[in-house]
């Protein structure tokens, strides 16, 4: 039987070819949405600067924050590298904007869904929210895959406020718009004297940059639905919560990589040992741990290294145990002991100008001290991409995040052991 002769009999669609009938209903709206448009678009980019900027190998001006359209045949390479006049969907800090006042109450529902979108792309997102206002249950459609949804899920990304780890937050984020990034440090110096007398002279001294040239490495997620699904009419919501779980993910995967970059600082300051152990025939805990703190801050902070350490991490666990060290109890009386997954804190008595993140990714057992100023997550560019697998009968999209974690100097790093 022929193709034609199974899509249909005789003049009328075949009743129990579902997935015809499903595609047919598809393919009428995505052209009826896509009227008027002009070209196929199978990926999109996210540029994350927040400053716009000259491309200077096309000399395209890219937007900062927005998400453009990839150039057909060109899909694996950026759209502001191959093209001088890139296709910009919508904007991320738009988007961001829109949701707070949305929040407040002063600005409707079409602020919300239109304002960050481009003029070029506004028709396309009309007739997309509306195809998905009146769309009959979950049922999944490739519709899910549009230019529009694909540009709102990297902004999506760039917006996520979950907040179930912190330990990212500990390091600075930069934004490029290339997958290679050159970072320059600057090594300080110390003046060579003070209180000279007539004629009395000193060393020329100077300060050292050093360059660093970062590659960055992609997280990737992929989501794939088959036809079986698209004919199944879900009481849920299956696509957006596994778009939402996609996209979210990408927070686990970055915090994991800082976490990383902690466990793999090398240097220790001696002393340390297990925090709730009392020493003998006193009521003093054996081991001082504001004292380790204050010498890790001054090896961190003294000659050579010149620094300012303003970071403390550690696992919950050890920080309950930190709690319960003689040395620190009446200091923190204010803090609770309670459950702890993972927070910020400031401002502890005897730990002032430090600011603490617990975070349960991190191992137990150690507290970290850093100077913050050399500690980096590169945001790189996001790409989302879409296609069909005819063979297997299946729709997907995959996401490509380019970031990077690093610690570019470790001497400006230490641990103690706390167990």
């Amino acid at each position: 039987m022929t193709n034609q002769s199974y899509l249909t009999v005789g003049q009328f669609m075949n009743p129990l070819n579902f997935q015809a009938t499903i595609k047919k209903q598809v393919d009428l709206a995505l052209s009826k949405r896509l009227d008027g448009f002009q070209g196929r678009i199978n990926a999109t980019y996210l540029n994350p600067e927040k400053q716009a900027f000259r491309e200077k190998e096309s000399g395209a001006r890219v937007e900062p924050q927005t998400v453009y359209a990839a150039v057909e045949g060109f899909e694996g390479s950026l759209p502001w590298k191959i093209t001088e006049t890139p296709r910009p969907i919508m904007n991320a800090k738009k988007y961001q904007i829109a949701r707070e006042k949305f929040a407040q109450g002063s600005v409707n529902a079409d602020f919300l869904l239109y304002n960050h979108i481009y003029p070029e792309f506004q028709e396309l997102a009309k007739r997309y929210y509306a195809a998905q206002k009146y769309a009959m249950g979950s049922v999944i459609t490739s519709g899910d895959y549009t230019p529009i949804k694909q540009a709102q899920m990297l902004v999506s990304l760039v917006n996520l406020e979950e907040r179930t780890y912190t330990i990212d937050q500990s390091f600075k984020t930069v934004q490029s718009s290339d997958i290679i990034v050159d970072i320059d440090t600057y090594k300080r110096f110390q003046l060579g004297g003070f209180d000279k007398g007539e004629f009395d002279s000193v060393e020329p001294i100077k300060g050292d940059y050093t360059t660093q040239r970062i590659l960055m490495r992609k997280a990737m997620g992929m989501l794939e639905h088959t036809d079986e699904s698209m004919m199944t009419p879900w009481r849920h919501n299956v696509m957006g919560d596994a778009l939402q779980n996609l996209t979210s993910d990408f927070r686990r995967i970055v915090a994991e990589k800082v976490a990383g970059e902690y466990t793999g600082i090398a240097t220790e300051t001696a002393g340390g040992g297990n925090l709730v152990t009392f020493d003998a025939g006193t009521e003093h805990s054996l081991i001082n741990p504001f004292l380790l703190i204050g010498n890790a801050a001054s090896e961190i902070d003294n000659p050579p290294n010149n620094g300012k350490a303003a970071i403390l991490a550690m696992h919950p666990d050890t920080w309950r145990r930190f709690l319960m060290n003689s040395w620190g109890r009446s200091l923190f009386s204010p803090v609770g002991v309670g459950q702890v997954t993972g927070t910020i804190i400031n401002n502890v008595r005897g730990l002032e100008g430090f600011t603490i993140y617990l975070d349960k990714v991190l191992p137990t057992g150690k507290i970290w001290i850093l100077d913050p100023q050399y500690a980096f997550i590169i945001q790189g560019p996001v790409m989302t991409e879409n296609g069909r697998n005819s063979d297997r009968g299946t729709n997907w999209v995959i996401i490509r995040n380019w970031h990077r974690a690093i610690l570019v100097m470790p001497s400006q790093a230490r641990f103690i052991t706390a167990t």
